[in-house]
C-alpha cells in the first residue's frame, strides 16, 4: 500500500489520545470481526491502519502530515497466533508478490482469514482470554474467600413473613443455565451503591435498566444506597461496620479500570460475583460486587448499537452477582463472551434466573 491522506485512526475508531493498548484491542477487534465475515480487504485495511499506528515514529509522522506512507506488508491471512497464559504473540510468514492473484487463490486466503480467525477465538475462550468488546473470560466470576466468625456482623433478624417480591415464572422447559450453590434471601433487600464516574451519559441509565431487568426476572428486590467513596477492589469484605454499619455490606457497583482492579486488565471488561455466608446451618449470599471497565464500556457505546452492548454486558455481570455461572450457549447472556446480537436474557437465563431468586427464606442477615 502506498503513501495517501486515509486516517488510520478513523479505519480503527479510535481517537488521537487512545493509548497503545486501546489501539491493539481496537485492531483485535475489528480484524477479527471483518476476517470472520470474510472481507479480505477491510481486514487487511485495519491491518494496515494497526500497523501505522503501533509504531511511534510513523503515527507522529501521520500526526504531524496527515499523510500515510508505508511499505508492502504481510496481509492478516498470513499471521498465526499463539495464545500463552498471558499474552498473545504473533508471527509473520514471508510475503510473495501480490501481481496475477487467481480468484482461486483469493478464496483460499478468505478461507485462511476464517479459519485463522476461528481458531484464535477458540484459543482464546479455552484459554479464558478474550476481546473487551467480547465481553468476559472465565475469571470475570468473583467468589471471594469464606469468612470466618469475627468477620460477620452481629446476627439480627428483619422479619418478612413473606418474599419482597413475587417469585419470577421462568419459560418453559428446563436447563440451559449454571448457577452457584448459595443465593441471595428473597425476604431480604439487596442494597447496593455505586463508585466511580458514569463513563458516558446515560450509563447510569443503562445500569438501573440492567438492574431492574434483573430485579424483574429473579423477583429480587434491589435498593440502591447512593453513591460511595470505595474504592474497587476484589479482596473487599462483606462486612465493613466503619463504612456501612453493623450490617453486610451493600453489592458494590463500581465504574472502574484495570489499574485499579487488575481482574479487568487484557481482555476482561467485567465482573461480578457475590459474597456467601453460613450461620446456623443456612448458607445465604449478603453481598458482592459488579465492577465494570468505564474505559471499554465508553468505546462500546460509541458504536451504532453500542448501549445495547453495553446493557448487555451489564445484564452479564448481574447474572454472576446472583449466582449464575457461563453456559456453552452462544444465544445466552450468560456465555462467556457477548455477541452483538444477543441483547437480552434467552429462555436459559431466564430459567437460570428464576431458580437464582427462588430461594427459601434463610434471615442470616
Amino acid at each position: 500500500m502506498h503513501g495517501g491522506t486515509w486516517d488510520p485512526y478513523a479505519v480503527l475508531g479510535v481517537g488521537r489520545e487512545a493509548t497503545d493498548a486501546e489501539i491493539r484491542r481496537a485492531w483485535d477487534v475489528r480484524v477479527s470481526a471483518t476476517a470472520k465475515a470474510g472481507d479480505l480487504r477491510g481486514a487487511q485495511r485495519i491491518d494496515a491502519a494497526y500497523e501505522v499506528l503501533r509504531h511511534p515514529a510513523r503515527r507522529a509522522m501521520f500526526d504531524r502530515t496527515g499523510i500515510v506512507s508505508e511499505s508492502v506488508r504481510p496481509s492478516p491471512d498470513q499471521r498465526f497466533v499463539t495464545v500463552g497464559p498471558a499474552t498473545a504473540f504473533r508471527a509473520w510468514t514471508p510475503v510473495r508478490s501480490p501481481r496475477r492473484r487467481s480468484r482461486f487463490g483469493e478464496k483460499i486466503r478468505v478461507i485462511a482469514v476464517s479459519a485463522v480467525t476461528c481458531a484464535m477465538l477458540v484459543a482464546l475462550w479455552q484459554s479464558g482470554l478474550l476481546g473487551h468488546s467480547s465481553l468476559a473470560a472465565s475469571s470475570d466470576i468473583w467468589r471471594p474467600a469464606v469468612m470466618s466468625a469475627g468477620s460477620m456482623p452481629p446476627a439480627h433478624f428483619i422479619a418478612h413473613p413473606r418474599r419482597l417480591l413475587a417469585a419470577a415464572t421462568p419459560p418453559a422447559g428446563s436447563g440451559g443455565y449454571a448457577a452457584q450453590q448459595a443465593r441471595f434471601d428473597p425476604c431480604q433487600p439487596i442494597r447496593y451503591v455505586v463508585s466511580g464516574v458514569p463513563p458516558f451519559p446515560g450509563a447510569g441509565q443503562l445500569l438501573t435498566s440492567a438492574i431492574t431487568e434483573v430485579s424483574r426476572v429473579t423477583g429480587l428486590l434491589f435498593v440502591y444506597a447512593g453513591t460511595t467513596d470505595e474504592a474497587a477492589s476484589t479482596v473487599r469484605p462483606a462486612y465493613e461496620p466503619s463504612r456501612y454499619g453493623k450490617r453486610w455490606a451493600p453489592v458494590l457497583v463500581a465504574w472502574t479500570d484495570p489499574a485499579t482492579v487488575t481482574a479487568l486488565g487484557g481482555h476482561v471488561v467485567g465482573l461480578g460475583g457475590a459474597s456467601s455466608v453460613t450461620r446456623n446451618g443456612e448458607t445465604s449470599d449478603v453481598s458482592g460486587i459488579v465492577f465494570l471497565d468505564a474505559a471499554d464500556l465508553a468505546r462500546m457505546a460509541s458504536r451504532p448499537n453500542g448501549p445495547a452492548e453495553v446493557r448487555a454486558v451489564m445484564l452479564h455481570e448481574l447474572g454472576h452477582l446472583v449466582g449464575l455461572k457461563h453456559v456453552a450457549d452462544p444465544s445466552a447472556i450468560m456465555y462467556p463472551r457477548v455477541s452483538a446480537s444477543v441483547l437480552d436474557y434467552s429462555p436459559g437465563d431466564l430459567r437460570g434466573l428464576a431458580y437464582a431468586g427462588g430461594a427459601a427464606c434463610t434471615h442470616v442477615n
